[in-house]
């Protein structure tokens, strides 16, 4: 999992801005490139493919396996699947194919089943220095509770990056 979240775990603020994170001084890509490489498979919910589609003028990732999670129809971009069922279902099947790694991009809810299904070995988390208050968050309540290793602590910019593996996995 590569994901970006502000002091207070938010993905977005209030309004499901992302100002607070691109408006933060990053240096290089953020380990952006070396993701893109570990990759073959990104799976992301609506509200972030939404989101993606209106503040790109082409889909950034068509050269993936795109797969939005979805109860609705949705006017696909190059290369993206939409998917109506169990996420968990979903990530168990593409596990057992051959191929690189999956990026689970954004969605608490998606996260938090997966993390409860131990389908997340890494974390590769970007806190911004930003506090929101309000707006939808990466870790929701009532999950059981899970333990990582701390692999690495780094510096992008104003960005810090925590590297964990799961432990005893």
């Amino acid at each position: 999992m590569y994901v970006s979240t502000s002091l207070d775990g938010r993905l977005a603020d209030a309004n499901g801005g992302l100002d607070w994170l691109t408006n933060t001084a990053v240096d290089g890509d953020a380990g952006y490139d070396r993701l893109m490489g570990e990759i073959d498979t990104l799976i992301m919910g609506r509200t972030t493919y939404d989101y993606v589609i209106d503040h790109s003028d082409t889909y950034p990732y068509k050269n993936l396996n795109s797969i939005v999670l979805t109860h609705h129809d949705i006017a696909a971009a190059d290369g993206v699947q939409p998917y109506q069922g169990d996420v968990v279902t979903l990530v168990d099947q593409l596990r057992q194919k051959s191929g690189k790694a999956i990026w689970i991009v954004g969605g608490g809810e998606i996260v938090g089943a997966l993390i409860q299904a131990e389908l997340i070995d890494d974390l590769r988390l970007f806190v911004a220095p930003a506090f929101l208050g309000a707006g939808p968050k990466l870790w929701q309540p009532g999950e059981q509770a899970k333990n990582f290793e701390l692999v690495n602590v780094s510096r992008a910019g104003q960005l810090a990056e925590l590297d964990y593996r799961v432990r005893n996995k």
